[in-house]
C-alpha cells in the first residue's frame, strides 16, 4: 500500500489510478495528451451549448411574442347619418384570437432545449474544470 500524492489516502502499490480522487499515480504522455483532448472536447461542448441556448432563446422570444399577438378585425359603426348614407363612422376592433396555441407550444419547446443546452454547458465547464486541474497536478509533479 501507498499514500496518493494528491488526497493521502492509502491506495494499492499496483494501482494506475486514486480510486478515492481519481488523479493518475503513473503518468505517461498518453495521458496527459488523453486529458488535453477531453478539455478541448468539452470546451467545444461549452461553447455548442452557449450558441444553441442562444439562439432557441430567440426562437422561444419570437414565438412567444407571435403567440401573445392578439388578430383583430375592424368594424365600422356609423355614428352620424343623412338619410340612409353614413357620414361619420367610427372603427372598432374586435379580435378574432387572443393567442395561438401552436405558437406558445414551439415557444415552450424552445425554452426545454434551451433549459437543457444551459445544463449540459454548466456540466461540460464543470468536468473541463476538474481535468484542468487534474492536468496541472499532473504537469507540476512530472514536469512533463
Amino acid at each position: 500500500m501507498v499514500k496518493c500524492p494528491r488526497c493521502g489516502r492509502e491506495i494499492p502499490s499496483d494501482a494506475r489510478y486514486c480510486p478515492y480522487c481519481g488523479i493518475p499515480v503513473e503518468v505517461s504522455r498518453e495521458s496527459v495528451e488523453y486529458i488535453r483532448e477531453q478539455i478541448a472536447e468539452y470546451r467545444w461542448r461549452e461553447v455548442i451549448a452557449f450558441v444553441t441556448s442562444m439562439i432557441f432563446s430567440a426562437f422561444a422570444g419570437i414565438f412567444f411574442g407571435l403567440s401573445m399577438i392578439p388578430v383583430y378585425e375592424v368594424e365600422y359603426r356609423c355614428i352620424i347619418t343623412w338619410g340612409s348614407t353614413c357620414i361619420v363612422s367610427i372603427p372598432k376592433f374586435v379580435p378574432v384570437k387572443k393567442f395561438e396555441t401552436l405558437d406558445l407550444i414551439i415557444g415552450i419547446i424552445c425554452l426545454i432545449i434551451v433549459a437543457i443546452a444551459i445544463v449540459d454547458g454548466i456540466r461540460s465547464q464543470k468536468k473541463r474544470k476538474e481535468l484542468m486541474e487534474k492536468l496541472r497536478y499532473i504537469e507540476a509533479k512530472s514536469q512533463i
